[in-house]
């Protein structure tokens, strides 16, 4: 199959839902490529968006990949987004969650 940043730019959409939950450092790739793909009114899921906290004040390189995932979503005017924390096993976390405009 492939690396899925080779391989997203080759598919075609429209998606109903597009999850992500792969490599951190390329969140924000996917979601461009998520946005692309999502259809108006689709979904567009990441996981672990919240890294134990991290992402409030990121120094490691995946923290600051999703930070900026995270800012992207609340950003961009082709998205209606939220954030939901999770607390569990892996401690704090948490799922965002937009809809393509």
């Amino acid at each position: 199959v492939g690396s899925a940043v080779d391989t997203l730019p080759t598919l075609e959409g429209p998606f109903d839902v597009v999850f992500i939950d792969a490599d951190k450092g390329n969140y924000p790739t996917y979601l461009e490529e998520a946005i692309r793909l999502t259809r108006p009114g689709g979904l567009i899921i990441g996981d672990n968006v919240i890294r134990r906290g991290r992402v409030v004040d990121p120094v490691e390189e995946d923290d600051v990949a999703m930070d900026r995932f995270n800012r992207m979503l609340a950003s961009d005017e082709r998205l209606d987004a939220t954030i939901l924390q999770t607390v569990g096993t892996k401690h704090h976390d948490g799922v965002a969650i937009a809809v393509r405009r």
